[in-house]
């Protein structure tokens, strides 16, 4: 865990960040170095505290009143868990902590933010918009995989997940969808446990906290399943994911910096609306395919905006 904290006697702003899961470090990163282009330092003109928490427990609750009790200047919550517990504590201790998110897809419809374009409350963020884009990210995953016949899709929250999209483009490219909701990290590994992959099968990853904390789980095991894995960002195709299309997570993290920035030189909330990706990006990863058996057409790697090529 890296709890930074300023020094005795500092009058540093503090920033406290709570992550959920390796595979949203990259909207910290890009978090933190959009601030030091903006001109916030760690250790010179804001103090991060920065808090990992597991998905499924009372870390984020805790982290969140923590960072309250601190006195914390602003919040930034990445995934949904953190987000909603941020809202939670800060509505009950009557605070108007400013707060960010970051890597939550859906805010209006999970209860975060009553109108995108005009936060109401305390919180305004940037989100992936997966409750739209993983229709398509279906979409190329059949167009990558032809043979694909089935599609696994274990999913934690239905919204950010985009469900209703997801069912709706199977139903269009003609694949079997083997849906699954599980309420914790537990349930996920029980259902792959017991799960019999057969020719034809492909996993979809799915946008929630259980599917990113549990992200080298399921990497490993549709590398050794042999089976074409299609992620949510550039990150899990870097970790081996045949494909991905989604938000750039680093970039989210960047446009949350600009939020941030304008929010500690004292810019209300209201004023910030809700921000989406400037761009959705195709990632691919040749030496996968090469690993697990699929032939990728050149008309699709053409569309690709990332390349992994095969090592030579």
């Amino acid at each position: 865990m890296y709890t930074k904290r300023a020094s005795s006697g500092s009058r540093l702003p503090i920033v406290g960040v709570i992550n959920t899961g390796s595979a949203l470090d990259p909207a910290w990163e890009g978090l933190r170095a959009g601030l030091e282009k903006l001109g916030y330092r760690d250790g010179a003109q804001i103090s991060f505290r920065y808090e990992p928490v597991a998905v499924g427990a009372p870390d984020a609750r805790e982290a969140a009143e923590r960072f309250i009790e601190e006195g914390a200047s602003l919040l930034v919550t990445i995934g949904i868990e953190p987000t909603l517990a941020a809202q939670e504590v800060t509505r009950e201790k009557k605070r108007a902590l400013p707060v960010i998110f970051l890597v939550v897809s859906d805010p209006v419809g999970n209860g975060i933010v009553t109108n995108a374009p005009s936060p109401s409350e305390n919180i305004t963020g940037v989100s992936p918009a997966n409750e739209t884009v993983s229709g398509k990210r279906l979409e190329l995953f059949k167009e990558a995989v032809p043979s694909l016949e089935r599609v696994i899709f274990v999913y934690g929250n239905a919204r950010t997940a985009g469900l209703r999209r997801v069912r709706e483009v199977s139903r269009i490219v003609g694949v079997e969808l083997v849906e699954y909701e599980v309420r914790d990290a537990a349930e996920f590994d029980h259902f792959f446990a017991d799960f019999v992959f057969r020719a034809g099968d492909g996993i979809l990853r799915s946008t929630d906290g259980i599917n990113a904390a549990r992200l080298p789980f399921l990497l490993d095991l549709a590398r050794e399943k042999r089976v074409p894995l299609a992620g949510t960002n550039r990150n899990d195709t870097d970790g081996g994911a045949l494909l991905s299309y989604g938000a750039n997570y680093f970039e989210l993290g960047v446009q949350g910096a600009r939020l941030a920035a304008r929010i500690l030189s004292g810019t209300r909330v209201a004023a910030l609306p809700v921000e989406l990706p400037r761009q959705f990006e195709l990632a691919v990863n040749l030496a996968t395919a090469q690993e697990i058996g699929v032939s990728l057409s050149r008309l699709f790697l053409e569309k690709a905006h990332y390349i992994i090529p095969v090592a030579r």
